[in-house]
């Protein structure tokens, strides 16, 4: 084995993990966008009807306080997002 081939086989690697980095960044991303976008649908059949948090909560079988955490969470983005605009 020459210097040459540990050098190109530490680039490869170097290229594979940079890969992976990128898709991991990009899977998070569509995960958050795809979790902001479920609960902005929560919050307005929420805010227009026709069910009330306690239906919300048993069709979705989460507790009460899990939709009270998630649409304090989701007020929180959206206000962090009317800054950034």
């Amino acid at each position: 084995m020459t210097h040459t081939d540990d050098a190109e086989r530490d680039r490869a690697a170097a290229e594979l993990l940079e890969a992976r980095r990128i898709r991991d960044a990009k899977i998070l991303q569509a995960t958050e966008e795809a979790n902001l976008a479920f609960w902005r649908t929560v919050r307005s059949i929420l805010d227009h009807g026709p069910l009330n948090q306690k239906q919300v909560a048993e069709t979705l079988g989460y507790s009460r306080e899990t939709i009270r955490l998630n649409m304090r969470d989701l007020a929180e983005a959206d206000a962090g997002q009317d800054d950034q605009t």
